[in-house]
């Protein structure tokens, strides 16, 4: 929850992104996207949201923004002081959604390549969620 709070704190204030979020309930955002970080690090969750390309496809996001919202990502992961090689395996999690996101098969490929590069990077058997205190 304290993740996703600071991500969105940093998100709203964004002027590169924030105009994405201003006809949107966040009480309901922030329910989703726990819940997609949840499963996405690990955990068990009844995730009932919209797949990634059905929920982002009528945003039209661009890559420039897509990468912001890592951005903001990162700067809230380390605010909280999680550690380097958790916050690159988080980081590149959300990398191998950037086709799902865009929209794009070119995207795909480049978010497979993050997530490939940094897959390995926690090395034990904890999920990244049970690391984050889940």
């Amino acid at each position: 929850r304290l993740l996703v709070d600071f991500f969105y704190t940093k998100v709203l204030a964004d002027s590169r992104i924030n105009t994405y979020f201003s006809t949107i309930s966040m009480p309901t955002l922030k329910q989703h996207q726990r819940q997609f970080l949840t499963l996405a690090l690990g955990g068990w969750t009844d995730y009932d949201g919209k797949g990634m390309r059905e929920a982002h496809a009528p945003l039209k996001i661009a890559a420039a923004q897509f990468d912001a919202m890592v951005e903001d990502l990162v700067l809230a992961l380390t605010d909280l002081r999680v550690p380097d090689v958790t916050r690159d395996s988080i980081v590149a999690i959300v990398g191998s959604l950037r086709g799902d996101v865009l929209g794009s098969a070119a995207g795909a490929k480049a978010g497979a390549a993050v997530a490939s590069a940094g897959a390995s990077a926690v090395g034990d058997d904890a999920t990244l969620f049970e690391k984050l205190g889940g």
